[in-house]
């Protein structure tokens, strides 16, 4: 479908230069780190401490609701995310345009930041608690559900996703819940997944009609 456009691109480049800014995101500590996360944050051992509240987007810091999803711990995280924006955001920009991969990837990534964020800490084991956490992942599973139902009821629109790359995601999502895999965003993932999957199925019937 071509090359990449510029949205994708400009995502991809942000997220380079913040995941060098934050120091490869391993500090939590970071100056950039805690202005990018949703909220400031300590960490005291295994223990993190915040405002409840999210006082700083109250008090306008609005770009915290997305830039998490700037925030990627480690070099495999970034490259992992980066791979999956680069093929699937270039896809979906390609044939949809700049203006709608905007807004897609910026309602994608509030939505999975705040519902990841809102996780109660009784589900903390299995979704991830707290504001300590960051990725594009989120966003890479709304553009992979997207993908995936456009391709399954809407083939003619030339958005889809082969049947390995459908294995590949859908298992990583489920490997994501077990001990296997710590400390992972799952919330974040499942509110991405299906915030893209029901676009890309609402949108594929809604043109079927």
């Amino acid at each position: 479908l071509g090359r990449p456009g510029c949205v994708t691109m400009a995502m991809i480049t942000i997220a380079a230069v913040i995941f060098l800014l934050t120091g490869l995101g391993e500090n939590p500590a970071n100056n950039w780190r805690q202005k990018l996360s949703i909220t400031e944050f300590q960490v005291l051992g295994n223990t993190i401490t915040w405002k409840i509240g999210l006082p700083e987007i109250y008090s306008g810091q609005i770009w915290r609701l997305f830039t998490p999803a700037f925030i990627h711990i480690g070099p495999i995280h970034f490259l992992f995310n980066m791979m999956w924006l680069f093929d699937l955001g270039g896809m979906i920009e390609n044939r949809k345009g700049a203006v709608f991969l905007t807004f897609f990837i910026l309602l994608a990534g509030i939505v999975s930041n705040l519902g990841q964020f809102s996780t109660p800490e009784s589900l903390g084991h299995m979704l991830g608690y707290g504001p300590n956490f960051g990725g594009m992942s989120g966003v890479v599973y709304a553009l992979f559900g997207y993908a995936w139902m456009k391709g399954k009821y809407d083939p003619g629109d030339g958005i889809g996703v082969p049947s390995s790359t459908v294995i590949i995601m859908v298992g990583w999502f489920v490997l994501c819940f077990t001990p296997i895999l710590p400390n992972v965003a799952n919330a974040a993932h499942a509110l991405g997944l299906g915030t893209g999957a029901a676009w890309g199925y609402i949108s594929a019937i809604k043109w079927r009609r």
